[in-house]
């Protein structure tokens, strides 16, 4: 990886611009041209991870033994040195949201200005009729907590459609096996996406995100959005108005935000408007603005 993105060459450049997860924010561009870095997440297998992401790996069906662990640990370590060093050189470095500002500033030690994530709208003009189902959207993987909203609503008569696909599906499904009231769709297409979008009665989020992209589609739509109180979700969902956090990760406590959402009139014009300043045009307009500021530093 560090051969791959220092390979990457940037001469006659006035500007690099790098949009980054891990790794390509650490390009090396040369005198005289401006780098502005887009980071969504200072790489989390070497700093916030660390060692959890260690202890999870495995070669075939062993663990690792100790000369394994030994020879990832000292190149993990080589990389993090190369990690924190290369995003010194980032002439203007942005988030995209506070709580990822907070991890660059804690794992970084820069302050970082925050863009965030340009949100596509969904058309809803033939969508205005509410049905009486609970929904979750996401790729199904472990750690978006997804068997933690089973569990609650295994112990509730409330319909949940759990739409999309990946790794951890057969498990879910078999945690929820021989329970009517949830229903799996699978991987859904765009137009299905945006009907079970603008149809629920509450769009649930589990997980702890950088930013959270679904979320702010179901608020474009004018669905209230029932969250864990963490992560990015902190800064896009206001509650009581569009949509109602819950702040342990328990069955229990996501039952209780549902029940008190239950007895909320929600206004779906109110909850569109919130979610403007997450728009396409906004995220376009600023970083324009901060085009500008890093050219003329």
């Amino acid at each position: 990886m560090r051969r791959a993105v220092l390979g990457l060459k940037f001469k006659g450049y006035d500007l690099v611009i790098t949009n980054s997860t891990a790794w390509v924010k650490n390009v090396h561009v040369p005198e005289g041209t401006k780098h502005l870095s887009y980071c969504h997440s200072p790489a989390r297998m070497l700093w916030d991870s660390w060692p959890k992401y260690l202890n999870s790996q495995h070669i075939g069906p062993f663990k690792l033994g100790p000369v394994s662990r030994f020879l990832i640990t000292h190149w993990a370590s080589r990389l993090r040195l190369w990690d924190f060093y290369a995003t010194e050189r980032i002439d203007l470095l942005l988030g995209n949201s506070n709580y990822i500002a907070g991890r660059i500033q804690k794992y970084y030690g820069r302050t970082a200005s925050v863009l965030y994530p340009p949100v596509e709208r969904l058309d809803v003009a033939s969508h205005e009729r509410r049905g009486d189902y609970y929904l979750v959207l996401s790729v199904l993987s472990r750690y978006k907590q997804i068997d933690m909203v089973i569990e609650a609503f295994k112990a509730s008569s409330r319909q949940l459609i759990i739409a999309g696909d990946g790794p951890d599906r057969s498990r879910l499904e078999a945690l929820a096996d021989g329970v009517p009231n949830i229903h799996f769709e699978g991987r859904v297409s765009a137009l299905r996406k945006q009907e079970l979008m603008a149809e629920a009665r509450g769009f649930i989020f589990p997980g702890v995100e950088d930013f959270g992209i679904t979320p702010v589609e179901a608020m474009m739509v004018g669905t209230p959005v029932i969250a864990l109180a963490a992560g990015g979700l902190k800064e896009t969902v206001q509650e009581g108005l569009s949509g109602h956090f819950y702040h342990s990760a328990t069955p229990g406590a996501l039952r209780a935000a549902i029940e008190d959402c239950d007895d909320v009139t929600w206004d779906r014009a109110e909850i569109r408007a919130s979610a403007e300043k997450f728009s396409k045009d906004t995220f376009l307009q600023n970083l324009d603005g901060y085009v500008d500021e890093v050219l003329s530093a």
